[in-house]
């Protein structure tokens, strides 16, 4: 018999649109007044969101394979969290991978320009 992986859905809007729409085990992101973790069946809640790192496991594929677990970058917000739904709406959010490739990318720009 396969593993059960309680899940929820977990979006992530920015001023730019829908970052994000997946379902996930777990999040953890940081709140005005430290970090919060959610899980399958979280009281609801609404809360002010901090700056820093979010990372979101996403559920497996299967029993031989681990979680895919993605790292967002967000800058204040709020999160809204009722029936196995977590919304997160920030004032600004990027992925880690994209603002490293986006970094390098200036940094080429300014050498050649130089």
């Amino acid at each position: 018999m396969p593993a059960v992986h309680p899940a929820f859905q977990c979006v992530v809007v920015s001023p730019l649109g829908k970052l994000l729409d997946c379902m996930a085990t777990s999040v953890v992101f940081p709140a005005h007044d430290g970090k919060v973790g959610i899980l399958y069946g979280h009281i609801p809640m609404f809360c002010k969101l901090d700056g820093g790192v979010m990372k979101i496991t996403g559920v497996p594929q299967d029993v031989d394979t681990l979680p895919q677990i993605i790292s967002l970058s967000i800058q204040g917000g709020f999160a809204l969290l009722a029936a196995n739904v977590l919304t997160i709406m920030a004032f600004d959010a990027a992925s880690l991978e994209d603002n490293s490739a986006e970094k390098n990318t200036s940094i080429e720009k300014t050498k050649t320009s130089a």
